[in-house]
């Protein structure tokens, strides 16, 4: 348990004082000396004072709770049975308010697109009164379960944080990127707060950007999904019709690397030609237009003067692209 404060420092005196409500005054009353750090960019602006006892801290970012409450990521990680099963194996705690003269049994309910972990005795109450008076904690159950997903299908350890970078890295793979707040993009790609200018200003004033939302549009654009058919029909066939691999895609991802020559730009993805191979994507490798056009003219040539085997080179960005997760397996 933790608590959030902003502190206000009186100059001269060395002194900080800092406004709490009731929770977060029991909280500091009840210790003698306490940490400070400060808290993640990413909950700086979007997350209100008080006592947090969380799981994950982003779940405390109050612009994120549009992604947590979207009917589209509760039906993609399974929906009810999922959230039901998550609440009923990992909390073994009534979270009823008031927690006094709790009975030893208890059971999961689901209320309202989210599910809460009661004893039988408040149970009986709240169905009597109304599961609307935990909506706070039903809200951070769904949240917290929500996070438990992206933390597991990133192979992350369960004491391990997840930051707003692989949170959005894990939506995007999850293709629930149009689910994100702008805000979420914004912090991911450390892109500076918007400021909307005022007054008169000039033409020449006026700079174009990518807005967050475009910037993750981008990114997923160069996200590949390969599909596996262990049982192709072309393998019963004795003398089958290649198939090549063509992924538009995957090229725009080998434009977006720098020239494995020189660094610079590259504007056309360079393909590797041999006679063993046929002319698959996957051998594209980034070349800038000149050093495409020396390679183009003698190949051997180039990789002398470079002391780079375009072989190679394909294999190695196609595995480097398996590793950053450019490229993801649906099975």
């Amino acid at each position: 348990m933790s608590a959030i404060i902003t502190p206000h420092f009186v100059n001269g005196a060395g002194v900080a004082v800092f406004p709490v409500d009731k929770p977060t005054s029991n909280y500091i009353g009840a210790g003698r000396r306490f940490i400070i750090s400060p808290l993640p960019r990413e909950q700086a602006e979007n997350t209100p004072d008080g006592v947090v006892d969380l799981n994950y801290s982003l779940v405390a970012n109050q612009s994120l709770k549009p992604f947590f409450q979207s009917e589209r990521v509760f039906n993609a990680l399974g929906g009810e049975d999922s959230l039901v099963h998550w609440v009923s194996s990992n909390i073994h705690d009534c979270q009823a308010h008031d927690k006094r003269d709790c009975s030893h049994q208890l059971t999961t309910h689901f209320y309202n697109g989210s599910a809460v972990r009661l004893c039988w005795k408040h149970d009986a109450e709240y169905m009597m009164k109304g599961y609307s008076k935990l909506d706070d904690q039903l809200s951070l159950n769904r949240a917290n379960w929500v996070m438990n997903w992206a933390a597991s299908e990133l192979k992350l350890p369960p004491e391990r944080d997840l930051s707003m970078v692989e949170l959005t890295f894990w939506a995007i793979r999850r293709n629930l990127k149009d689910e994100l707040p702008d805000e979420a993009g914004r912090i991911a790609f450390c892109q500076p707060k918007q400021e909307i200018p005022t007054g008169t200003l000039k033409e020449s004033d006026i700079t174009w950007e990518h807005s967050p939302r475009e910037l993750v549009d981008i990114t997923a654009e160069q996200i590949v999904n390969l599909s596996v058919d262990e049982d192709s029909g072309l393998l019963y066939m004795r003398r089958p019709k290649a198939v090549l691999g063509k992924s538009p895609a995957y090229l725009r991802f080998v434009i977006s690397r720098p020239c494995i020559g020189c660094g610079g730009k590259v504007n056309h993805p360079f393909m590797y030609r041999a006679r063993s191979l046929n002319e698959h994507d996957r051998w594209a490798v980034p070349l800038c237009d000149e050093c495409a056009r020396s390679a183009e003219n003698d190949v051997r040539a180039w990789e002398k003067a470079h002391g780079i085997r375009l072989y190679v080179a394909a294999n190695q960005l196609f595995d480097f692209a398996i590793e950053r997760g450019v490229i993801t397996f649906n099975n």
